[in-house]
Order: structure tokens, then sequence, then C-alpha cells
């Protein structure tokens, strides 16, 4: 076999520079699980839990779990299991010493701290409640663990209501109270205790002076001295803030007091001086404090967009102590949050779980952070997926892609749907590069174009994608040369346009479309990649890696003839469950019946092994136009999408946008199972 491809260049890594966010997984849509106030998010044992109290009852808790982050298990009455757990606000879980513990404020009596622990996630203990006098809380009791034993930070309810903690050196017997109420006075909410090194530091806002943050820090956990105050005169603050211990810096974030949004950050390299108070980017604002994460060694920032509340943004912290541009993780997704953000960052990656807008602003979701994903999903059964589409009852529908695609050389020439976008090729005429137009399919805004790679081929094909990438045929008008281009599609959003690879397969000659599939399993898991040219469709095989890994290469497989009429304009490989290869082609023909094109989609079955294609159907899809002029037809644009593993969906584009529409609109037909 021959090796056609050509690496070029620095490889890049998505998530080294920026996260790739998932879709949002929509955690009462999966187990009906509701909640009234913000849930907590831990992992335990590998698996994330994430705690929540029911609407109707808000006492009861509940709790559901994932391994992914995306599939979410039925919800568990944890009222029901533990008879006493009956929670007057939010929950706080903790792993320690192997189990999982969660604290809480008792329903009835909401003074009273209540614990209880399982080891398996399944059986859990008998609820404690904290016996010691004085061991009576105004807010939430928040647990942190330190030179191995347990603690646990609140506002007393009691006269002062100050500052105390209660200690465990097993999580069992809670039988030692610090009460620093002495020291803190009265203050305004729940403390905000962490680890730095091997300090304590806690930090408070004292009702005294709430718009300061004041610090007490300890080295053994018993004796206790004042810290440095985190604000300043000229960088106050509106709420409580959040601590973080990174690279032997202690950050503190919170919202200003005067500039009601604008987040600010201060730092100390003890926990008891405090300096370099800034704003963290003028761009970045928010309501609420934020809540910092640290992985792969890099510190991140989300929080709630203070324009849109319901919207979550990131950013990042860059070498020089100052900070970059958020990153809007909404327009990737669309996650709608309803409170505070339960934030999780470890060795397993990201996990962000929330209150959602959803089901009366009651809902629950959660998302992650992901690297490009490198496959798609397969179909059960590929003939009936495709038997399955109806021929003739295709849905009309109109995209904006605004006053981009309109002179007569600037057509439409592939339609490839990813996520909440369509991912439009046009080809700008002669000597002018293509661009492809990210196009939003539900929401009415005008496109962005991003402009084909310059490599001297100014015409892309037909397209199809895989797992979150892209394969793109580009060709010249002049040369007749062509090769194949890929795009990493994770870092699309609103504001971000797809990110070229390296990776290119050199072909000698003109292509007209290409598809994309994979074949294999585990670590043998490849690409196949099929390429049309002149009634010959060529076949291509990688080696077992992603199509971002730098060591990826294809190599010439076998050739084989595809003269049936029409010509695929675009064309899709799909491998079904069996691990068995077809091949579907959109392409348009003049008709026979009047003046216009007909439109067929064409399955072929591909035989690996002898290198052959057999026609297995061929069927005849009537598109539709809103009126006459429209001309929507597989030949301008044609794309597929894989749906689930039992449904596929198929789309023809008219072959410009209308002029006539003063807001660009492009009209499509998307054919798919009747109903």
């Amino acid at each position: 076999m021959t090796d056609t491809t050509t690496p070029s260049g620095l490889f890049v890594d998505v998530l080294s520079g920026a996260h790739s966010w998932s879709a949002v997984s929509d955690i009462t849509a999966q187990n009906r699980a509701r909640t009234g106030i913000a849930p907590a998010l831990v992992r335990f044992r590998g698996l994330l839990y994430l705690f929540h109290q029911d609407v109707s009852d808000r006492g009861t808790v509940h709790y559901c779990v994932s391994q992914d982050g995306s599939h979410w298990s039925q919800r568990v009455n944890l009222t029901l299991r533990s008879h006493a757990v009956r929670a007057a606000a939010e929950v706080a879980p903790i792993v320690y010493r192997d189990e999982l513990y969660l604290f809480f404020r008792d329903a009835v009596d909401p003074a009273l701290i209540k614990v209880c622990h399982t080891r398996d996630g399944q059986e859990w203990s008998p609820v404690t409640p904290f016996a010691l006098e004085g061991a009576r809380c105004s807010s939430r009791p928040l647990p942190m663990e330190y030179r191995g034993s347990l603690f646990v930070f609140y506002r007393a309810d009691s006269g002062t209501r100050g500052l105390v903690a209660c200690v465990s050196e097993t999580g069992a017997d809670w039988d030692t109270l610090v009460n620093l109420e002495h020291m803190t006075g009265t203050i305004v909410d729940e403390p905000v205790p962490v680890v730095h090194g091997d300090r304590m530091v806690v930090a408070f806002r004292p009702a005294q002076s709430p718009s300061a943050v004041l610090t007490l820090a300890s080295d053994d956990g018993t004796a206790w001295r004042y810290g440095g105050t985190i604000t300043t005169t000229s960088f106050d603050t509106a709420t409580r803030p959040a601590l973080i211990s990174h690279w032997g810096l202690l950050y503190a974030f919170y919202v200003d007091y005067v500039d009601e949004g604008a987040l600010l950050v201060s730092h100390s390299a003890d926990g008891l001086s405090w300096y370099g108070w800034r704003s963290i980017n003028g761009h970045n604002r928010s309501r609420e404090t934020p809540v910092p994460a640290v992985w792969d060694d890099r510190l991140l920032l989300f929080f709630r967009d203070e324009a849109e509340p319901g919207h979550v943004n990131v950013c990042t912290k860059n070498d020089h102590d100052s900070w970059h541009r958020y990153t809007s993780i909404s327009a990737r997704n669309h996650a709608d949050a309803n409170g505070a953000l339960q934030v999780v960052a470890d060795e397993f990656g990201i996990d962000v779980g929330y209150r959602s807008t959803a089901y009366d602003g009651n809902g629950l979701a959660a998302f992650h952070a992901t690297g490009p994903q490198p496959w798609s999903i397969r179909l059960s059964d590929v003939p009936d997926a495709v038997d399955a589409v109806s021929t003739t009852s295709g849905a009309v529908k109109q995209c904006v892609v605004g006053d981009l695609p309109r002179g007569t050389d600037d057509s439409i020439r592939s339609m490839v749907p990813y996520r909440d976008w369509f991912l439009v090729l046009r080809d700008r005429g002669p000597e002018t590069l293509g661009v492809v137009d990210i196009v939003d399919r539900e929401q009415h805004r005008k496109a962005r174009a991003v402009a084909l790679p310059e490599d001297g081929l100014d015409h892309p094909g037909g397209c199809q994608s895989i797992g979150d990438f892209l394969a793109v045929p580009v060709r010249s008008e002049h040369t007749h040369d062509g090769c194949v281009r890929f795009y990493d599609l994770s870092v699309v959003s609103d504001t971000a346009g797809p990110l070229l690879l390296d990776l290119r397969v050199d072909l000698g000659m003109a292509v007209d479309a290409v598809g994309i599939t994979d074949i294999g399993s585990g670590e043998d898991q490849r690409y196949l990649l099929a390429v049309y040219t002149d009634g010959v469709v060529s076949m291509y095989e990688s080696n077992p890696v992603p199509l971002s890994d730098p060591r990826c290469r294809f190599t010439f497989r076998f050739s084989c003839p595809a003269t049936v009429r029409p010509r695929p304009d675009a064309m899709a490989l799909l491998t079904d469950a069996r691990g068995d290869v077809w091949l579907v082609g959109l392409g348009s023909q003049e008709s026979e019946e009047s003046a216009g094109f007909d439109d067929w989609i064409t399955l072929y079955r591909i035989d690996l092994t002898a290198g052959r294609l057999t026609i297995w159907s061929r069927d005849r899809l009537r598109t539709r136009a809103p009126e006459r002029r429209f001309l929507i037809h597989f030949r301008f644009g044609a794309g597929l999408e894989v749906l689930d593993s039992e449904t596929l969906l198929v789309f023809a584009a008219d072959g410009n946008a209308d002029n006539l529409s003063q807001d660009g609109l492009l009209s499509y037909t998307e054919f798919g199972p009747p109903g």
C-alpha cells in the first residue's frame, strides 16, 4: 500500500490551550430529578455523585450517579435509605479516608448539624447529630480535611454568630469544638476554609465591615492567629470570596463592591500577606462569586455571565499573572444555569453540575471538559436506516447565512450537520479560496465564514464529519490537483471556528467528494476514507490513532468503479454494529420528466476484502422548495447525519441564499423517518 499522507508543522493539542466542552446532559430528562436549590457535586470511587433536594419536599435528599458525566443513574432517595436525612438547605459532601461523608442542617431544627457516610455508595450509615455543646450553626456546615483530621466550619447559632469549627480525627467522634468567635466577632455569611501548603486559612466577612474579607490562619488546627485582609479600600467586595491554592500561591476571587459585576483577584504566598489586587480582565463579569478550579496544572475560573446570568463562562490565567478574556461555554453547548455552579476537577477531568433554567427553573444538568471525539455512532442496520428515510415527505426549513454567499460564482458545495450548526462549504469563484460558513441550525443569526486552507486549491467538494472531525476535499479548477484536509470541530462555538489539522492526504488528482468512517475496535480502531473522482471510488486506510494524532497516516488500499448515475455530489461512509461498511451516495441528475434535476440516494455495500462496491438500493427523493425560484438539490449542498443507532437524516440545500430575503435565508429540505 502507498502512503499518501503529508504531515507538516506543529501539532496542536486542543486541550492544552483551550478546553472543549461536551453537550449538556439533561439529567432531569433521564431520571425526572428536579431541585429547588443548588445541587452538590463530588467524585467518589471514580463516580460522580450529584446530591439535590426535591422540589415538592425540600427536606428530602436525593442523589444520582454517573461514570462519564453524560449518562446518569435513576435518582436514589437518601431520606428513605437513612430515615433521619432531611436537610434544611444545601448539603455538603466530602471524601474522607476513602468514605463519602454528607453534612447537612436538620430540616426540623436547622441549627443542628448532622452527618452520614457510606463506604460503597450503596449502604449508608445511621445519621449522627453533632452533640457537642455549642455545635449549632446558622450557615451551611463546610467540611475540610487537614493533617488527617476532618474539620467542619460554620457560622454559629449564638448571640455572637461568629466562626466555629468541629473536629474529628476519625470522622465518627465529634468531640472537639474550636470556638473562634472571640477573634471574628459576628460574620455575615458562611466561612471559606482552604488548605495552603501546611497552613489552614479561613476567610470571612465581618458584620462590622461586610465589604471587607479577613482571614484567620493556623499551622496545626489548634492555635489560630489573625491573617491578612484579602480586600482593600479600592478592591472591596459585595460577596463571599472563593479561595484556591495553586503553584505556591493562595488566590482569592470575589465580586467588586463598587463596580458590582467586576471580578477581582488577590493572592498571597503565605496566606497571611495579601497583594496583587486587580480586575480579572474587564470583560469577565458576574453577579456572584466565581468558582475556581485547578486542572492539568492550570488555574480556571467558572462564572455565570453578568448580562446573561444563565450563560456559563470560563477564563484562564496566563503565564504573566494576568487573565484571558472569558470563553463562553454556553456558546458551545447552550448551558443555561439557574444558580451556583458545582465544579469537580481531578485526574478524571472537569465536570460541572448545576440547577438549570429548564423545567420551570428546577431542572438538573451537567457537562464536562472533553477532548475531540474521534469516532461516530454506528448504526445497528444501515439498509434499514436508509430505507426508513421518507423519500416524499421532506420538511422544508431555512437558516440564516446573511449576505455571505450571493454571487453567481459564490455557490454552495456541501452542507454538513454538526451539533447545533451546519458547516456550509462554498466555492468563491476562480482563484479565490473557498470558505466554510458556520450556520446556526435553530437560531436565525448570521453565519461566520472561515477560509479554506491556502493549498493552491480553491474548490471544495462533498464532505463528511466523524465524531468531532471533518474531512474536506479541495481541488484546483485549473491544475486538476486535489487533496483531503481535516478539521477539529470540537472547538466550534458561536464565536470560534474549526481548527485546521496539519494532516492532509495528497491525491494527485481532482476530487469531488469524500466519506469517512471507522473500522476495527479497541486498540485496532482506525479510519477508512473514500474518495470519489470521475466515476471511481478509491479507499484509503489509516493507522489506529485519532486524526488529531501527529502519527496519523493514510495509505491507499484499492479503487473500484462507481459508474451508476447520478454521480455522488456528496457521500457518506457508514459502519454498522456488525462491522460491515456501507457507502451512501447523494447525487442529482437532469430530470427526464421536467426542466430541472432529480435527486437520488444510492446505497452500496463495500467488500473490503475483494475491493469492490455492490449496489444495495437506489431511491429517488422528492425535494421541496417554498417557491419556484428555489433550487433545492443534492448537487448544491448535501449532507447526512446519524442521530442514533437506528436513525439518520438526509439534507439537500438550495444553491445559494435567497437574494430577495433581507436576512439572507438559505432554504433546505430535511429527510428523515415519517412522522
